[in-house]
């Protein structure tokens, strides 16, 4: 595999280097540079070898960043060097000389594409046709795959991209119909609903680079960076901006959403021109700033939003920040004020609209899911039972499995606090099977840490730890920071029943610390619950005491934490009761 084809050409530059310094040896301290080296080059011997000449003059991480401005340190060996080498630059331009000039055009008008690419979007932004991809990769240009997808060798498409540079007027041409197709492929995969939309999204995922580049280019277009024929207008970028959010939360892809929306909300120089723009960009941004963890900037960024869109209280964008601050104060134990913010959010969807197409009827589920989780906070579970049905109902009339699991997730585990067991076990099933079949990644740990606790209750420790361990895995892979403070959480609950005291303590502190990290006040309240139990199990009852009755007043706790923490309050009070850890 991969790792494989990584170590041979790891190998073999190491190799090069030694006849030419046989002193040298790969330090420990190298060892992630020398591997950028090899997939900088693809694994390429011939540019591994002029590679690995210059470990003479230069430190492996000077030599990637070299390969990485382009071809020139792959010119030849530098000077004091013996061995004497071929030029990598001859050997492409070589082959560039023996095209015709339809497909030299082409070469460097397929350089563009920063990710594999099908014949559709070649076509569709070069023009090119099926039989001059096909004389490139028999001729070695090119390479293809069995699933249709066309790419470059890294050094092959460098060399195209330095033709490409040279041709001003035709790289403005391509470039604007290179972001026209991705930000056009953006918003229709928004629009798709059930398996049209994971293979929409799975789609983009795969030309992640190019989405990036094509949202980059339309911003610099609207604000006259760039010559554009037809640059994109403010109301459609608005609109794409819902769809590269929704595309983002859906694939976890938090940090880009972060960085895409903050370098548009900086690149707009004149926000009085784009004040609905710009305020739709905060809003975005505010919520995946949430999603990292990062609440100050978080709820600093959606009260700007929010002021800047005051004037369009019935827009996507101004809903999505009022979720930010829903989400935070239900953080933060104001669920009674969570719940009212998501309520208004939803009010202002269906004042304006009736569910008139499948993103509407999406939206008004999640905000409907997102009440019955503050109506939960809040101690309201049959309330909340019913938010949870009405938001799957929604979510079945339009194919959303995605956030039909996530809906069965919540309802099972309000309906395992009701005590009724059989209902909630139905409900997690279907959900975990919906995740499975869809490949959700980033909501199967809520389904696992949901049906562990559920074993603990129904006497199956065995199993609950199973689904735990899963649960932390699959956060960890995933980036879902929150998830994986609550299975660690449960994990050190779990040790603490069975009695393994020390391991408990390193699970509360681990999920204390990564909470505390991330800004989730009720998660650390979670952990700091645990180590007080922990604390009394080895006798310091003073400490246990404290944390506890810190634990049990503050306003962040969550029912469940605060009738745990008050059950070792009575316990210390009562030394003969028999401790009811879960």
């Amino acid at each position: 595999g991969a790792q494989m084809r990584l170590q041979r050409a790891r190998h073999l530059f190491v190799a090069h280097a030694q006849r030419l310094r046989p002193d040298y040896y790969l330090a420990e301290t190298e060892t992630r540079e020398v591997a950028r080296i090899c997939r900088l080059v693809a694994g390429l011997p011939l540019a591994l070898g002029l590679a690995a000449t210059w470990t003479r003059a230069l430190p492996a991480a000077a030599i990637a960043d070299e390969i990485a401005r382009g071809l020139d340190v792959l010119e030849g060996a530098p000077r004091g060097t013996t061995e004497r080498h071929a030029s990598m630059r001859a050997c492409i331009e070589h082959s560039w000389h023996s095209l015709s000039q339809d497909e030299r055009r082409v070469w460097r008008a397929l350089a563009l594409f920063e990710s594999p690419f099908d014949r559709v979007a070649a076509a569709r932004v070069t023009g090119v046709a099926l039989p001059l991809l096909a004389a490139l990769v028999d001729k070695s240009v090119l390479r293809s795959s069995s699933s249709g997808q066309f790419s470059f060798h890294p050094l092959l498409r460098a060399y195209g991209v330095e033709r490409l540079e040279a041709e001003a007027a035709e790289r403005a041409t391509l470039k604007e119909a290179h972001a026209t197709y991705f930000l056009a492929a953006l918003d229709a995969a928004h629009e798709q609903v059930g398996p049209a939309r994971r293979v929409a999204v799975d789609g983009l995922a795969a030309s992640l680079d190019d989405v990036a580049a094509a949202w980059r280019w339309a911003f610099a277009a609207l604000c006259g960076r760039v010559v554009a024929s037809r640059p994109p207008t403010a109301a459609a970028l608005e609109r794409s901006c819902d769809a590269l959010a929704a595309v983002c939360e859906e694939r976890a892809w938090y940090p880009l959403a972060c960085a895409l929306f903050g370098e548009a909300s900086r690149e707009l120089v004149d926000p009085t021109a784009h004040a609905v723009l710009l305020g739709t960009l905060l809003a975005q941004q505010s919520w995946h700033e949430l999603r990292l963890g990062r609440s100050d900037e978080a709820g600093a960024v959606a009260t700007r939003a929010l002021e800047l869109l005051a004037e369009k209280g019935t827009s996507p964008a101004w809903r999505t920040a009022l979720s930010t601050l829903a989400a935070l104060a239900r953080q933060s134990g104001r669920h009674s004020e969570a719940e009212t913010l998501y309520a208004r959010a939803l009010a202002s969807l269906t004042a304006v609209r009736r569910a008139e197409t499948a993103t509407d009827r999406r939206e008004m589920a999640v905000l409907t899911g997102a009440i019955g989780v503050a109506k939960q906070l809040a101690g309201d579970r049959e309330g909340a039972v019913f938010q949870f049905q009405e938001q799957l109902e929604l979510q079945r009339a339009v194919g959303d499995t995605a956030n039909q699991a996530t809906a069965l997730s919540n309802l099972g585990n309000v309906l395992r606090l009701l005590g009724r067991r059989d209902e909630a076990k139905a409900a997690l099933d279907e959900g975990l099977r919906l995740a499975l079949e869809e490949h959700l990644d980033t909501i199967k740990p809520a389904l696992h840490i949901n049906l562990g606790v559920l074993q603990v209750q129904m006497g199956a420790p065995d199993s609950a730890r199973g689904h735990f361990e899963i649960a932390a895995k699959l956060a960890g892979e995933c980036g879902r920071e929150p998830l994986l403070v609550t299975a660690m959480f449960q994990l050190g609950r779990l040790e603490l029943e069975s009695g393994e005291v020390a391991a408990a303590r390193v699970q509360f502190e681990d999920a204390r610390d990564l909470a505390v990290r991330a800004g989730n006040p009720s998660a650390t309240l979670d952990a700091l619950a645990g180590l007080a139990w922990v604390e009394w199990r080895v006798g310091a009852s003073t400490t246990a005491r404290s944390l506890a009755r810190w634990v049990h007043d503050h306003q962040a706790t969550t029912p469940g934490t605060r009738n745990w923490a008050g059950e070792l309050l009575a316990l210390l009070q009562e030394p003969s009761r028999v401790p009811l850890v879960w």
